[in-house]
């Protein structure tokens, strides 16, 4: 008989975020292999993506990953899905128009040289998340999804500029080199009460969808990281 593995799976949307995660989460866990699945972009802005149909689409990436690890659907007791908020849930009237060709996130809107098609990006990407965090389970295993504000470099590094490959990489990398060896004070830190939002998992996402807290620097993965200390020790 083939002995059944014991995987969290987690889904990422940049190669960076799964660096840097990669080397703490594992450290975290004491039962079980904790497995990455980078989704190669944000799932929830790709075209063609609706909430018809965004379920299957993960369902199909994660049944990939598992062809090509060798694993199988039993294997996993666990899916965390890491999402950015790219500001999505700011209203409408906090997306202003500037002729720069690049969109450019400030701490309570967002400029831009085509504003319809942020607020159309905005209305979607948010109506995804919805769907997603009230999904309890895929393939019948526990689904849970959390977020970085605005996204992962803003959370762990405080940065709210736009990066390129080079500089995400250093940061990803410093990043490592900090807590590989201390996981400890990684939970630490991302329990800072600067950004980590109190309550439930509910009650924080309530607060980010709220004004423009997605713009933000907020995250709750605090509550991912308390949760899996508290069952592995």
């Amino acid at each position: 008989m083939v002995k059944t593995k014991k995987v969290i799976l987690v889904i990422v949307e940049g190669i960076y975020d799964q660096v840097s995660l990669e080397a703490v989460i594992p450290r975290l866990v004491v039962e079980g292999d904790v497995k990455f699945l980078f989704t190669k972009g944000d799932i929830t802005t790709k075209n063609g993506v609706n909430t018809r149909n965004i379920k299957e689409i993960i369902h199909k990436e994660i049944r990939k990953f598992l062809n090509e690890n060798h694993l199988v659907i039993s294997d996993i007791v666990r899916i965390i899905h890491i999402v950015d908020t790219d500001g999505a849930f700011i209203p409408c009237d906090c997306i202003k128009h500037n002729q720069n060709e690049n969109l450019l996130y400030l701490n309570d809107s967002i400029e831009t040289s085509n504003v319809q098609n942020i607020i159309e990006r905005n209305r979607i990407k948010t109506s995804l998340i919805n769907k997603l965090i009230s999904t309890p389970k895929l393939f019948g295993k526990e689904y849970e999804v959390y977020y970085v504000s605005r996204n992962l470099e803003h959370v762990l590094h405080d940065i709210t500029d736009e990066l390129e490959n080079d500089a995400k990489n250093e940061l990803a990398n410093g990043f490592v080199d900090k807590y590989l060896d201390h996981p400890e004070d990684f939970i630490a830190f991302i329990s800072d009460p600067i950004f980590a939002v109190e309550g439930s998992i509910k009650e924080t996402w309530d607060f980010i969808k709220a004004n423009t807290n997605s713009l933000k620097r907020f995250s709750n993965l605090h509550i991912l990281f308390c949760d899996i200390t508290e069952n592995d020790a």
